[in-house]
């Protein structure tokens, strides 16, 4: 056996080998996307497209025994590798600092309600539920909500996390809405909870998007670490 028959067949077996590896990675990744609510960049998505890519290439250069193809192959290998060490590097940066606002959403949970249906419109029966379950222990949280007809909206905290009630704006008080600053060390998470009326007009709906490009904007100009509106 000829060692360029050798080096094809050891390409398709690699590139067959690294195409599975590549499909299943960019599964993960778009599982993680919906699934953990993460961004698709913050997933392996990357490393599973050039593995993908280097995989076919292998598959092509071992089937035409092209030496060019070969050639190519073994440069995105090398390639591929990089990547995935740097793929490696900034998903463990980018976890760290994301761990902070994973383990604050552990500790408290946002809930606005009111005393019909609409609540049930715009979010899934399952965190209803869990709703549900939250109002029953609310006498061991913080809660911050405004008084309006039907109970308004609310925002319910642990008793041991430091948070207090904040105004985003003085403009847009026809919006209906409640916000808080959550503080963990030196991070301060910025949360609020905005009522969409089902029915709202044009008003309500220019509004509510202003006043989410101003809590925005106090993040970007670092009065927070974070926003988290619901």
């Amino acid at each position: 056996m000829s060692i360029e028959k050798n080096y094809a067949i050891a390409a398709i077996v690699l590139g067959g080998i690294e195409s599975v590896i590549g499909v299943i990675v960019l599964i993960a990744s778009f599982v993680l996307t919906g699934e953990a609510n993460l961004k698709l960049f913050l997933t392996p998505y990357w490393a599973g497209l050039t593995i993908l890519i280097s995989g076919i290439l292998g598959l092509v250069s071992g089937y035409k025994k092209n030496r060019n193809c070969m050639i190519a192959f073994m440069v995105l290998n090398v390639f591929c590798f990089i990547v995935e060490i740097v793929s490696v590097v900034m998903l463990g940066f980018f976890s760290i600092q994301n761990s902070i606002l994973f383990n604050i959403q552990g500790d408290y949970t946002i809930y606005h309600y009111t005393n019909n249906l609409t609540f049930a419109q715009r979010e899934s029966r399952k965190l209803l539920l869990k709703e549900r379950d939250r109002l029953n222990n609310a006498d061991k949280d913080q809660l911050f909500r405004t008084n309006k007809q039907g109970g308004g909206v609310a925002i319910f905290t642990k008793y041991d996390i430091i948070a207090y009630e904040v105004s985003v704006s003085p403009l847009y008080k026809e919006v209906e809405q409640i916000w808080c600053s959550i503080v963990l060390h030196k991070t301060k998470i910025l949360v609020g909870c905005i009522y969409r009326p089902p029915n709202r007009t044009d008003l309500i709906n220019n509004a509510i998007n202003e006043l989410i490009k101003t809590a925005k904007k106090a993040v970007m100009n670092g009065k927070y670490s974070n926003v988290i509106i619901v």
